[in-house]
C-alpha cells in the first residue's frame, strides 16, 4: 500500500513541477484505488485539491466482512497502522476548506458494505461533499444526462 501512495504522491508532485496549481488537480479513485485517493486527498486537501471517489468503500475490512470473511486472515498483509485502508476514517479528518469531494456510488453494488453512502457522507460532512448515486455499472452512467450534468457541474465548480 505504501508504494501505491508514494507513486501517487510522486505523480502529484510531477504535476506541480509542470506548473499546475493544486486547485487544478483532481484526484480520481475507483473502487479499491479510492483508498490511495483518500490518503492523497487528506494530504493535499488544504491546498485546494478536489477528489472524485467512484464506488468507494467505507473500509477494506468492511468489504471483506461483507463479501468473504476468510479474507480477514490476509488483511494484515496490505493494511498497516499508517495506511489502514479505511476511507471513512481518513475522510473524516478533512476540514472545511475550498476543496471538495465527489462520491459517485452505487449503494446496491454487491460488495458495497451496508450504509456506505450514509457513512461516507457523514465522514465528509465537515469538509463538503457532493454525492451522485448511480444504479448501474459506472461505464454506463454517463448515458444518463442527469448524472453526466451533476459530474460536470462538480468539475466546473472551482
Amino acid at each position: 500500500m505504501k508504494d501505491f501512495i508514494e507513486d501517487a504522491e510522486a505523480a502529484f508532485q510531477a504535476l506541480l513541477k509542470k506548473g499546475y496549481r493544486p486547485d487544478q488537480i483532481k484526484i480520481l479513485g475507483y473502487c479499491g484505488t479510492t483508498y490511495v485517493a483518500a490518503y492523497l486527498k487528506l494530504k493535499h486537501h488544504t491546498e485546494g485539491v478536489d477528489a472524485i471517489l467512484i464506488n468507494p468503500h467505507t473500509s477494506f475490512r468492511d468489504v471483506i466482512e461483507t463479501s468473504n470473511r476468510m479474507g480477514l486472515l490476509g488483511l494484515g498483509a496490505v493494511s498497516t497502522d499508517q495506511y489502514d485502508l479505511d476511507n471513512e476514517k481518513t475522510l473524516s479528518q478533512l476540514s472545511k476548506d475550498q476543496a471538495s469531494t465527489c462520491l459517485i456510488i452505487d449503494p446496491q453494488n454487491s460488495i458495497t458494505p451496508p450504509n456506505t453512502v450514509a457513512r461516507l457522507q457523514t465522514a465528509l460532512q465537515p469538509s463538503g461533499c457532493t454525492t451522485i448515486q448511480i444504479t448501474r455499472k459506472f461505464n454506463k452512467q454517463f448515458e444518463d444526462t442527469a448524472i453526466w450534468n451533476q459530474y460536470v457541474q462538480f468539475l466546473r465548480r472551482s
